[in-house]
């Protein structure tokens, strides 16, 4: 009895959970046909799994590392067989689909397919020298730089085999497989495969290779009903409980995150004695508990005592083949457990083993459920669960088995690391071997060795006086906290961040283009979020790596018309403003737009849309964004063909169309926020008739100053010249409105509004009948082409009732010519008209300091509406 508790107390929690789930489905033969894996219905139908989905992403993200490339040697002494070796490689190939496999995507959803099988060869490479060390370092280098050889998903097979020669009878096996079509168990299976393959081949007998019952598509498809099922939404509901709250864990890292992270990594090995190795086994059966939670529970505190975090939240592998029919095949089982431990500091070590015991064998329990899911959680998207991993494994070595050859493991470097921080405990025959691996971004290679110190001490303690309490243990000195980001889950906490910034508007932000804009609704659609400012990180937002699959499919069908972009490039330019920048340095320029920001404000805000007046511009809007609330978004739609290159438009209603187009490209559903100066309202009434027949719903439409111009009539030369001699009179009253310091930026306002037009004009006559047909000088045709279009068009436009409340703003006084029957626009509102009459005569509501009586009635239409019901 006391033989077995010894063993049971060497299992970790995984190999104790797959014992009792086994001996469970010898003791119900029937439950065990029922949970069978069997074929899919469809054998052309290649699933990917959730764990594939995940590493095809992470693969996009990361598409020239090799941080997914999982690399193993084999030493070879004696006569080999070449011709046998290179058969049973290929062979492994023909018996594995997912060793033929390669990945693709359609609209952002990852396809997998399996090719038919073509030999590959099995290349050899002679490193052989007379000088041994000569020979070792060219093996060294070929290995490294082998192993450090990115795969493409999208080409298959996803292995890669050298054999190297040494000498005559001494060669290096060299094997590579991309992690999403194997992992640890399926490299250990391939080389036992390997072996009996090669054994029958140098025989010329048969090998004894049992018929595989199902391929790994079989096992996605499986997976794929059972995430639909009772236990799947159990499990979910668990974890869904158990993490609720859950802190990011603090690691106590003191490098500062580079701008640009990488995945480059290292490790650090610890060996234990052997007498700690015998009184750390002693101890877990005297308490009734795993080696693995006794170790676990050591690095727990560990970290605890580090950071002060009471809160601790580390992932685990887990190997996933939780049913024996996947034990023979290769491919991507392996799952992420996550353990969760809160720790109180009157805790005793002895409580807490228990503590931690309890809660490692209930997430066992639960380990089903595919990592993603959980992380997926919508309470979860924003906790890192797998910055810190821990695990323990006994010392296996892929070693080949082959007749009249010594074979031996040999080990392959490769600096990078998929965690910040990675406990692996070897347990080897005599003692434990604790390796440390580590991101070098973010820790030392001292504070690594320091921390495994610290751990040896910690193990000693617990295993030593198990009575003392957590308190009572010495806060251990390391460096400060780094602020770094985990890529497996990338959600970071909001702390250090300027309250702008985590309000969604800062000042010093830029102003975006279309291109932002249209990034900007992107993200919005895939976060599922209302806000989204320029600065924003998108895996601090909670972005991860299967939602960048969809952000860059929508952007590939809405601004690069299909073209494919590498998914890396959202890891050099996180942010709206970066991924904008990044897309014009690659190409994709944002043509010129009607569409600008005035101005930023709060983007769950519903924005405010102004339409140009007849000079085409926006830029008069923007003293009257300014002055209103500060949270308040503000876009300009600017007339076509203000660049000189866009060709005019025919008509009010084109225009219209054209700018709803562009709004809904910033807001693709109302209600809407329109207004408009002059001609802009003309224009913005168009806009909401057609928001309104396409059922859309339409909260405000404010008309500065605008009437129904096709009403106006014929016009005499005397009605001409007293409209301009009433437009001097009503620049000269507003005038006389004014101090002497708002009378002194008045005249200059006006005076260089005058200079403007002024030069304008002269370069048309210029060109028109000077023959200086100078750049310039087209710019200035074009423009003035431009006004008369606007003119004309407005003019032309009739319109019908509009079936809403309209907000008219007025100067307090109106030019003749606009008291004429019919152009009063507040006949035309079915729901009536407001009317905000303004201390200010014409042509004067949009400059200093008339501006402000503009924005107060704007904004207490704005606040009416976005307050009220909305128009209808």
């Amino acid at each position: 009895m006391d033989k077995v508790k010894e063993v049971l107390s060497t299992l970790t929690p995984e190999q104790r959970a797959l014992l009792e789930l086994k001996l469970k489905q010898k003791r119900s033969q029937t439950e065990r046909r029922d949970s069978a894996i069997g074929k899919r219905p469809d054998p052309h139908y290649y699933p990917l799994s959730a764990g594939q989905q995940r590493l095809w992403a992470f693969a996009r993200l990361t598409a020239e590392s090799s941080l997914y490339t999982i690399a193993d040697a084999v030493h070879l002494r004696g006569e080999l067989d070449y011709t046998a070796l290179a058969l049973s490689v290929n062979e492994l190939l023909q018996r594995h689909e997912t060793l033929r496999a390669r990945f693709d995507d359609l609209n952002g959803e990852p396809l997998q397919f399996v090719d038919d099988y073509t030999p590959i060869q099995l290349p050899v490479i002679d490193v052989a020298d007379e000088d041994g060390e000569v020979c070792q370092n060219n093996l060294r280098a070929h290995l490294r730089a082998e192993s450090m050889r990115p795969f493409d998903l999208t080409q298959g097979p996803l292995l890669r085999t050298v054999l190297y020669r040494l000498a005559n009878q001494e060669h290096v096996l060299f094997v590579a497989m991309h992690h999403i079509v194997s992992d640890g168990w399926s490299f250990g299976l391939f080389m036992r495969e390997l072996s009996t393959l090669y054994r029958a081949h140098v025989a010329q007998s048969q090998a004894s290779l049992p018929t595989l019952p199902i391929q790994y598509a079989d096992y996605a498809y499986w997976q794929q009903q059972w995430l639909k099922s009772e236990q799947a939404t159990r499990q979910l509901v668990y974890w869904q409980e158990k993490l609720a709250g859950a802190e990011p864990l603090r690691l106590p890292g003191d490098l500062a995150s580079p701008p640009q992270r990488t995945q480059r990594g290292a490790s650090r090995s610890y060996a234990l004695s052997t007498a700690l190795t015998e009184k750390l086994k002693s101890f877990s059966r005297k308490e009734n508990t795993t080696l693995f939670v006794t170790l676990l529970t050591a690095f727990k505190v560990l970290l605890n005592r580090t950071t002060g975090q009471t809160d601790i939240v580390i992932a685990s592998p887990a190997v996933g083949r939780i049913y024996p029919e996947l034990e023979e095949i290769i491919g991507y089982f392996n799952n992420i457990v996550v353990l969760r431990t809160l720790l109180a500091e009157e805790l005793s070590l002895e409580a807490l083993l228990g503590y931690v015991h309890q809660t490692t064998v209930s997430a066992y329990d639960n380990q089903i459920i595919p990592f993603q899911n959980v992380a997926d959680l919508a309470t979860l998207r924003h906790v890192p669960l797998a910055r810190a991993l821990f695990t323990l494994q006994d010392a296996v070595e892929n070693v080949m088995d082959l007749p009249g050859i010594q074979a031996s493991s040999l080990a392959v470097e490769q600096d990078v690391a998929d965690f910040e921080l990675f406990l692996f405990v070897e347990q080897k025959p005599q003692n434990l071997v604790l390796d440390l691996r580590y991101r070098t971004d973010l820790f030392s290679a001292d504070q690594i060795e320091q921390m495994l110190v610290d751990l040896e001490t910690v193990l000693e303690t617990i295993s030593a006086n198990p009575k003392q309490i957590l308190g009572a243990l010495p806060r251990l000195a390391l460096p400060a906290t780094s602020q770094s980001v985990d890529i497996s889950n990338p959600a970071d906490v909001a702390g250090g961040l300027e309250p702008e910034k985590l309000s969604g508007h800062a000042s010093d932000e830029p102003l975006p283009g279309k291109l932002e804009l249209q990034l900007v609704n992107i993200w919005k659609k895939v976060l599922n979020r209302s806000a989204i400012a320029l600065t924003d990180n998108f895996f601090e937002l909670g972005g991860h790596s299967l939602l960048a699959l969809q952000l860059f499919a929508a952007i590939e069908k809405e601004i690069t018309n299909g073209t494919k972009l590498p998914l890396a490039l959202l890891l050099k330019a996180p942010t709206v403003a970066q991924l904008a920048d990044a897309l014009r340095h690659e190409g994709w320029s944002d043509a010129w737009s009607p569409l600008v920001v005035i101005k930023n404000g709060a983007p769950e805000k519903q924005p405010l849309f102004l339409v140009h007046a007849a000079g085409g511009n926006v830029l008069v809007y923007q003293d009257l964004a300014r002055r209103l609330e500060i949270d308040q978004p503000v876009y300009g739609l600017q007339s076509q063909g203000l660049d000189g290159v866009q060709p005019l438009q025919s008509s009010v209603e084109e225009m219209a169309a054209l700018y709803v187009r562009e709004v809904q490209s910033v807001q693709p559903q109302g209600p809407y926020l329109l207004g408009g100066y002059c001609m802009g309202g003309t224009i913005a009434l168009e806009m909401a008739q057609q928001l309104k027949a396409q059922g859309q719903e339409v909260a405000l439409l404010a008309l500065f100053e605008t009437y129904n111009w096709a009403n106006i009539g014929s016009e005499s030369l005397f009605d001409q010249i007293y409209f301009w001699v009433q437009k001097i009179e009503f620049h000269w009253r507003n005038f006389l409105l004014l101090n002497r310091t708002q009378k002194r930026t008045f005249f200059q306002e006006k005076l260089e509004a005058l200079r403007s037009r002024s030069h304008i004009w002269r370069g048309v006559l210029s060109a028109k009948f000077g023959g200086m047909n100078s750049i310039d000088n087209q710019q200035n045709m074009a423009l003035a082409e431009l006004w008369n279009n606007n003119d004309a068009v407005s003019v032309a436009y009739c319109t019908s009732d509009f079936d809403g409340e309209i907000v008219l703003i007025k100067a307090m006084k109106e030019y003749s010519i606009y008291k004429r029957p019919g152009l009063d626009l507040s006949l035309l509102a079915r729901s009536g008209a407001k009317v905000h009459t303004l201390p200010v005569y014409p042509a004067g509501m949009l400059v200093e300091p008339f501006v402000d009586h503009l924005a107060a009635a704007l904004q207490a239409s704005l606040n009416h509406a976005q307050g009220a019901e909305t128009l209808r």
